[in-house]
C-alpha cells in the first residue's frame, strides 16, 4: 500500500537496507475516524473536551485544538461574561490589563481603550470584545474559523453538547 506516493513502511519488521511494504486491508483506511471541517480543510477528530467555564468546548483534530462553540453569538457572549466577570471580580488585574488611564478615561466619558479600538466606557468596550470573540479565543492565529461539516452530529452532541459552527484555534 501506498500513502500519497511514499510506501507505508512496517516499524515491527527487522531493520533492513530496503524498505518492507505492508499489505494494509481497505477496512483499515475506511477507520480513520470521526472527522471535523474547519475553513474547508478536513480533519480526524483526535479527541473531545466537555463545555467548561468559557462555554467553548475543545476539539482536538490533526494535531491541533480548537476552542468551538455553537455559533460566533454564542462565542462573543462567553468572552463579553469572561471580561465583565473580571472587572466585577478582580478589579485590579482587569485594570492591570486595560489601564488606569483608560478607566479613568472612561469614567469621564472619553474615548480611551486598550489597543487600536477606543470607545467611551466599559460597557461599550465589554460589546466590542463581544462583537470580536477572535481576538480573545483564537490565541494560535486570532482568526475565527467557520465549521461546515462535522461527521455523526449526534455523537459530538452527546460529546460536546452542541454541533459546533465556529472555531478558535488554540495550538
Amino acid at each position: 500500500m501506498f500513502i500519497g506516493d511514499a510506501p507505508c513502511v512496517c516499524l515491527d519488521e527487522a531493520a533492513t537496507p530496503e524498505s518492507v511494504v505492508c499489505e494494509v486491508d481497505s477496512e483499515d483506511e475506511d477507520e480513520r475516524g470521526q472527522t471535523i471541517t474547519i475553513d474547508g480543510e478536513t480533519m480526524v477528530i483526535d479527541g473531545f473536551t466537555p463545555p467548561y467555564g468559557n462555554g467553548g468546548a475543545i476539539i482536538k483534530a490533526d494535531g491541533r485544538q480548537y476552542l468551538v462553540f455553537e455559533g460566533a453569538e454564542a462565542a462573543g457572549e462567553k468572552v463579553r461574561e469572561y471580561w465583565q466577570d473580571m472587572a466585577e471580580n478582580d478589579p485590579s488585574e482587569f485594570t492591570c490589563i486595560v489601564g488606569a488611564d483608560t478607566l479613568i478615561k472612561w469614567a469621564l466619558g472619553r474615548s480611551a481603550g486598550p489597543g487600536s479600538h477606543h470607545v467611551c466606557s466599559l460597557d461599550e468596550w465589554l460589546d466590542l470584545m463581544a462583537e470580536n470573540p477572535e481576538g480573545h479565543l483564537a490565541s494560535y492565529d486570532g482568526c475565527e474559523c467557520e465549521v461546515t461539516h462535522v461527521d455523526d452530529e449526534d455523537e459530538v452532541v452527546a460529546q460536546i453538547g452542541f454541533v459546533p459552527e465556529v472555531a478558535y484555534r488554540q495550538a
